[in-house]
């Protein structure tokens, strides 16, 4: 029952945790004028084809440095769990 519950847990902080990455992630790259990178390019016509994927290609790199540091995240929060779930177990060992 206790594993159960557990698992439950690790389940619903892995999610909210997804979902927030996601929403995060999910808004298209701004440019200084506050416009999309792709309304950006077609209504300015950028004064160098490299600017705006230099921008995608930063903004890319951005969101793999914040999926790496999610992943630490959940796996320390799931290092954190089990020694809890341990300790638990443990306790109820020891109360026999």
């Amino acid at each position: 029952m206790l594993r159960l519950c557990s698992f439950f847990t690790a389940l619903i902080l892995s999610l909210s945790l997804s979902l927030s990455a996601c929403k995060k992630h999910s808004e298209p790259v701004k440019t200084e004028g506050g416009e999309s990178t792709s309304a950006n390019v077609e209504g300015k016509k950028a004064a160098s084809p490299e600017e705006p994927l230099f921008k995608i290609a930063e903004q890319s790199r951005k969101t793999l440095d914040d999926a790496k540091k999610l992943e630490e995240e959940m796996k320390k929060a799931a290092e954190a769990q089990k020694k809890a779930l341990d300790a638990q177990e443990k306790a109820i060992e020891e109360a026999k």
